[in-house]
C-alpha cells in the first residue's frame, strides 16, 4: 500500500500532448523577461548560464521521471516527497504551491508588460484581466487546457525558430570577445535568475493521474520537454547576446524588443511574447490549483479544497489559488515575483532529488520502469546545486519566501487541531515503511 490515496481520474493525455504541455510550461514568460535582465547582469556569458541550467534541468527531469514512474499520482513533487518522508512533505507542498502561484502571477505581469510597452495603457489592469480570463479557462477542465496548450506551444516553437535564424543575421560575433564585462562573479546571480526559464516541465507530474501509461509516458515527456527547451533557449540566448550590447539595455524586462527595434520582427516578437506568457500562465495556474488540491486531499488544507466537479475540476482549489495570485500581481513587480518563484522551485527540486536518494535505499528491490542514470552522482548534483544558487537571488525574494515558510509553519502547527495531528500521525504510523514501496 502507499501513503498516497488517489482519486481515479480519466487518463486522456498521451506522449505528444504531455510533451507539448511541458514545453509550453517551460518556454514562456521566463525567457522573454529574464533573458534581458540576465544579459544586463553578466553580458554575453549569459549563454553559459543557460547551458548550465540546461544540464541542471535535465538532471532534475530524470529524478522527476523516476518518481513519476513509481508513483503516477496527482500532486507531483509534493506527492513524491510525501512518499519518501511522510508528513514533513507538507512544507514541500507549501513551497510548490507558492512557486506555481508566483509563476502564474509573473506570467500575467510579463504579458501585460509586453502588451502595454510603448503605449499609455497601464500594465496592471491588463495583468489582472488576463489572469481572470485564464482562471475561467481552468474551470473548463484539464482536457481543454491541454488542447489550448498544444496549439499555443506549436506556434511558439515556430516563432522562436524564426527569431533565431533572423537573429543570427544581425549578431556581431565580436561581442563575444568580452564575455564577462561585469566580472566573472556576475555569472552567479545571472545563473540563479534564469533558473526559472527551465522550470515548468515538472508540472507534467502534477497531472500524472490523468496520463496514459504514465510509467512510460512521463519520463519521455519530461526529458523531451527539457531537450527541446534547452536547444531553443541556448540558440536564442546566443543570438540575443551577440546583437545587444549590455550598455544599450535600457529596460531589461522588455529588452528583447530592442533586439528587433526597427524590424517587422518586433511585431512578431510581441506576438510570440504573448503566446509564451499566456502559455506559462495557463499551465502554472493549472498546476497551482492541483497543488492546492493535493494539499487538501491529504488534510494539509481544509478538505473543502479537495472537492472536484463532475468534470474532475478542483473548483475550490482554483478559486483559492486565484485569489492569492491576484494579491501577488497587485503588490509585486514581474522580476521580483520571478525570483520568489525561483526560491520555491530551488528548494523543491532539491527535495525531490533527495527523495529519489531516500527511496533508492529503502526500496532497493523494487522494479523501476525508469531509473536515473549515473546514480548517485547526478542525484547529488541535483540536490546541492539549487541550494548553492539560492543566496544569489534578490533579497526581497528571500524575505518573502522565508515569510511564506513561516506562515506555513504556523498554519501546520497552530491552525490544525491536536486531534488532526494525532490522526495524521496514526495514519503514517500504521503503514510499515517497507510496504510503501509496493504497488
Amino acid at each position: 500500500m502507499s501513503v498516497i490515496e488517489e482519486k481515479v481520474f480519466n487518463r486522456d493525455i498521451g506522449v505528444f500532448g504531455l510533451t507539448m504541455l511541458g514545453v509550453g510550461a517551460t518556454i514562456g514568460a521566463g525567457v522573454f523577461v529574464l533573458l534581458g535582465d540576465a544579459t544586463a547582469i553578466t553580458g554575453p556569458s549569459v549563454i553559459i548560464a543557460f547551458i548550465f541550467n540546461f544540464f541542471l534541468a535535465l538532471a532534475i527531469a530524470m529524478h522527476y521521471g523516476e518518481m513519476a514512474a513509481m508513483f503516477p499520482v496527482e500532486g507531483g513533487g509534493f506527492s513524491f516527497v510525501e512518499e519518501a518522508f511522510g508528513g514533513s512533505a507538507y512544507y514541500v507542498g507549501w513551497l510548490i504551491w507558492m512557486g506555481n502561484m508566483a509563476y502564474a502571477s509573473f506570467s500575467a505581469s510579463a504579458f501585460a508588460l509586453y502588451m502595454t510597452s510603448g503605449t499609455i495603457i497601464p500594465a496592471l489592469p491588463v495583468a489582472v484581466i488576463t489572469f481572470l480570463i485564464f482562471t475561467a479557462v481552468n474551470f473548463s477542465g484539464i482536457t481543454r487546457v491541454v488542447k489550448v496548450e498544444k496549439l499555443v506551444t506549436a506556434l511558439l516553437i515556430g516563432m522562436l525558430v524564426i527569431f533565431i535564424f533572423r537573429g543570427a543575421i544581425i549578431t556581431d560575433v565580436s561581442t563575444y570577445q568580452n564575455m564577462f564585462p561585469n566580472g566573472v562573479l556576475a555569472l552567479l546571480p545571472a545563473t540563479s535568475l534564469v533558473f526559472l526559464c527551465y522550470i515548468g516541465f515538472e508540472t507534467i507530474t502534477t497531472i500524472s493521474a490523468e496520463v496514459k501509461e504514465p510509467k512510460i509516458t512521463i519520463p519521455k515527456a519530461l526529458i523531451g520537454a527539457v531537450i527541446i527547451s534547452g536547444i531553443l533557449y541556448t540558440s536564442f540566448a546566443f543570438v540575443f547576446a551577440g546583437a545587444v550590447s549590455v550598455g544599450d539595455i535600457s529596460n531589461p524586462e522588455t529588452a528583447l524588443l530592442q533586439f528587433f527595434a526597427t524590424d517587422i520582427m518586433r511585431e512578431l516578437l510581441l506576438f510570440a511574447a504573448a503566446l509564451a506568457t499566456l502559455s506559462t500562465l495557463n499551465i502554472a495556474l493549472m498546476a497551482a490549483s492541483r497543488n492546492a488540491y493535493a494539499l487538501a486531499r491529504d488534510s494539509f488544507l481544509p478538505k473543502t479544497f479537495s472537492k472536484v466537479s463532475k468534470k474532475d475540476v478542483p473548483i475550490n482549489a482554483i478559486i483559492l489559488t486565484a485569489v492569492i495570485c491576484l494579491v501577488l500581481i497587485l503588490s509585486e513587480g514581474a522580476t521580483a515575483i520571478a525570483e520568489l518563484s525561483n526560491f520555491a522551485y530551488m528548494l523543491v527540486v532539491s527535495m525531490v532529488c533527495l527523495s529519489v536518494l531516500a527511496l533508492r535505499k529503502r526500496c532497493a528491490d523494487r522494479e523501476r520502469a525508469y531509473a536515473v542514470p549515473l546514480f548517485p552522482y547526478i542525484t547529488y548534483f541535483g540536490i546541492i546545486t539549487p541550494l548553492i544558487l539560492i543566496p544569489f537571488l534578490g533579497t526581497h525574494a528571500l524575505l518573502i519566501g522565508a515569510g511564506w515558510l513561516i506562515i506555513g509553519f504556523l498554519f501546520y502547527n497552530i491552525w490544525r487541531s491536536q486531534a488532526f495531528r494525532e490522526s495524521w500521525n496514526n495514519h503514517i504510523g500504521n503503514i510499515d515503511p517497507r510496504l510503501r514501496c509496493e504497488e
